[in-house]
C-alpha cells in the first residue's frame, strides 16, 4: 500500500517539528492519526543522528494488531521487517530491544518507563507515541511516564506524540502536557468533512416511548430522586450552582467523605437513585424493537455497528438479530473471553459478519473498514464517548455515500434529545419517532413530502404494481439521508443504478427533491 498525506497531516507534522518533536494532536477519529504517526517516525529516522527506538502505547489489546498491520502495510515511510516489531501485552512480552515496540497499557504500567530509561542509557533516541492519550492521565496509568526525571539531561533524545479525538481530561495539564507536550494541532469534524478527509454524515434522532409499566416505574424513581436531591441541596446549598460533570464530581466526593451529619448518606442516595433511574431509561424495551426495525429497513448488504450501555441489553439484541440474520451478526463486550473478542473483530473486519453489537468496549480505537451505519442503542451523556462513536463510522472509503448514525432516546425522560449539544456544520440532522405498538417510524416533514410525491406518480397513470413499488421506495427513504442529497446526486445514482429496483428508488428520491424547500429545523 502507498499513502499520500492529507494537507492537515503535512501541516501538523511541520508544527510538530517546530515544537521539537513534542505535542498532542487533537484530531477527529478516522481522519488519519496513525498515518501521521508513521510519518513522524520516518521524519525522525531521517533527520536524527542517534539511532531511534519507537514506543507505541495503546489502551486496548485489539489495537496492537491494527498498529502492526498499518506499519507492515506502509510502503512510503517505514518498510519494517516483521522482526523489527515487538509486542508487550498479556502473555506476549517480547524483549524491549526491538526497533518498534507496541505496548498495551495494562502490561506497560510498570515496565514502559524502565524500558525507555534503558534505551536512554544505551544512547538511543526515543519517540513515545501515546495513542488515545486521554487514557494515560489516571493515577495508575501515568506510571508509564516515570522516566521523565531522566529526560532532564537528555532532552535531545526524547520525542513524544499524543493522539486523541478528546485529549482534555482530568490530569491533562498536570500529567499529559509535561509528558507529551501541549496541544499543537486541532482537526475537528467540520474541517474534516469540508476537506473530505472523512465522509459526510447524517444523524437521525429517534424519539422512543416507555411502556406504561416502565413509565410508572420511572416516575416513581424520579419522585424518590427529587426528594433525596432536595435534602442534599438543603444540606449543601453550594451544589445549586453546579451542573453536569462538576455536579456529579462533587457528589462523588461527598458520597465518599467523612463529613458529619447525613450529607454523605444523602449523596450516596442521590447517586444510587440516579443510577437506578438511568437503568430504567437504558433498559426500555422499545430500544430492541426499534433497532431491529431499523436494520430491517437498511440495505441488505450494509455493514452496521450498534453501540449500547448495558451488556444484558446487548446480549438480548444479539440474540434477536442472530435469529433474523443467521451468520451475519457478532457481539463484543467486556464479559467475553479475550479469544472470543478477537474472533469477533476479525470476522467483522474481514467481512464474514456485517452487523456488530458492542457495549462500550469498542467506543474508541477500533478501525472499522467500509462501515457507514451506526446505531446508538443507548448512550451515556459524556461528549467524549459520543464523538468516539460517531468517529467509528466516518472513515473515508471508496464509497462516497454519507454515513448515518441513528441515536435512540426515550422522550419524557432525563435522556438528551440530541446526540450533540450543538449542531455540527456540514452534517444533516433528522428528527423521527418510533412507536413500538405500531412497529413503525414517523417523520412528519418527510411524510408530507412523500405524500405529495405519491400524488405526482399517481397522476402519471402508473399501474397498481408500479404505484406499490413507489410506495415501498418512499417508505424506505424515510430512514435514509438519500432524499437530502440533492438532485445532481440523484441523477448520478439513477444513471449508475445496477438494477431496476435501485433505479426506481432513486427516481423517487429525485422527485422528493422538488418538495425539499425547508430549513434544517423542518427536517
Amino acid at each position: 500500500m502507498s499513502f499520500q498525506l492529507y494537507p492537515w497531516q503535512t501541516e501538523c507534522l511541520q508544527i510538530w517539528q517546530q515544537h521539537h518533536g513534542h505535542g498532542i494532536v487533537n484530531v477527529v477519529t478516522g481522519a488519519g492519526k496513525t498515518m501521521l504517526a508513521l510519518a513522524a517516525i520516518k521524519t525522525l529516522e531521517t533527520e536524527n543522528a542517534a539511532p531511534l527506538r519507537v514506543k507505541i502505547i495503546v489502551p486496548k489489546t485489539f489495537m496492537v494488531s491494527q498498529w502492526s498491520a498499518a506499519m507492515l502495510a506502509d510502503q512510503n515511510f517505514l518498510r519494517p521487517d516483521r522482526g523489527e516489531i515487538g509486542y508487550y501485552y498479556g502473555l506476549q512480552k517480547d524483549a524491549p530491544d526491538c526497533k518498534y515496540m507496541i505496548y498495551v497499557i495494562n502490561s506497560a504500567r510498570y515496565s514502559l518507563a524502565r524500558h525507555i530509561s534503558e534505551d536512554f542509557n544505551r544512547g538511543y533516541s526515543v519517540l513515545l507515541i501515546a495513542d488515545e492519550c486521554h487514557h494515560y492521565a489516571s493515577q495508575e496509568n501515568k506510571k508509564i511516564f516515570d522516566f521523565l526525571p531522566m529526560r532532564e539531561n537528555r532532552m535531545a533524545h526524547y520525542y513524544s506524540l499524543g493522539l486523541s479525538a478528546t485529549p482534555q481530561v482530568s490530569g491533562y495539564d498536570t500529567v499529559l502536557v509535561p509528558a507529551l507536550g501541549t496541544e499543537i494541532y486541532q482537526y475537528g469534524f467540520q474541517a474534516a468533512v469540508a476537506q473530505r478527509t472523512i465522509r459526510n454524515f447524517a444523524i437521525f434522532h429517534i424519539a422512543l416511548h416507555f411502556s406504561g409499566e416502565e413509565k410508572a416505574e420511572y416516575e416513581e424513581m424520579s419522585d424518590k430522586l427529587n426528594i433525596a436531591m432536595a435534602s442534599l441541596k438543603k444540606a449543601c446549598p453550594y451544589l445549586n450552582g453546579l451542573e453536569g460533570n462538576r455536579f456529579f464530581g462533587m457528589l462523588n466526593q461527598l458520597a465518599n467523605s467523612t463529613v458529619s451529619g447525613n450529607t454523605a448518606a444523602y449523596a450516596r442516595s442521590v447517586l444510587l437513585l440516579s443510577y437506578q433511574r438511568k437503568g430504567i431509561v437504558y433498559s426500555a424495551e422499545t430500544r430492541i424493537s426499534c433497532a431491529c426495525k431499523l436494520i430491517e429497513n437498511m440495505p441488505p448488504h450494509s455493514k452496521i455497528m450498534i453501540f449500547g450501555e448495558r451488556i444484558s441489553q446487548a446480549d438480548r439484541l444479539f440474540a434477536c438479530l442472530a435469529e433474523q440474520y443467521p451468520n451475519q451478526v457478532g457481539r463484543y463486550h467486556s464479559n467475553m473471553e479475550a479469544q472470543a473478542q478477537k474472533n469477533t473483530i476479525e470476522r467483522y473486519q474481514n467481512g464474514e459478519i456485517r452487523i456488530l453489537v458492542s457495549c462500550r468496549a469498542l467506543d474508541e480505537g477500533f478501525n472499522i473498514p467500509a462501515t457507514h451505519i451506526g446505531i446508538v442503542l443507548s448512550s451515556a451523556s459524556i461528549e467524549r464517548q459520543r464523538i468516539q462513536r460517531l468517529g467509528r463510522i466516518l472513515r473515508r472509503t471508496h464509497d462516497t455515500d454519507p454515513a448515518s448514525l441513528y441515536y435512540l432516546y426515550v422522550e419524557d425522560s432525563s435522556e438528551e434529545d440530541s446526540f450533540f449539544s450543538t449542531e455540527i456544520e456540514n452534517s444533516t440532522s433528522l428528527y423521527l419517532s418510533y412507536s413500538q405498538e405500531m412497529n413503525r417510524f414517523s417523520h412528519p416533514a418527510y411524510e408530507e413530502r412523500a405524500e405529495r410525491a405519491m400524488q405526482y406518480f399517481e397522476q402519471q397513470s402508473l399501474d397498481g404494481a408500479a404505484l406499490l413499488e413507489v410506495k415501498k421506495c418512499l417508505e424506505r427513504g424515510m430512514l435514509l439521508p438519500d432524499w437530502t442529497l440533492g438532485e445532481a446526486t440523484c441523477r448520478d445514482k439513477i444513471r449508475d443504478a445496477t438494477s431496476t429496483e435501485m433505479r426506481n428508488y432513486w427516481i423517487c428520491m429525485q422527485q422528493m427533491q422538488d418538495y425539499l424547500q425547508c430549513d434544517q429545523h423542518d427536517v
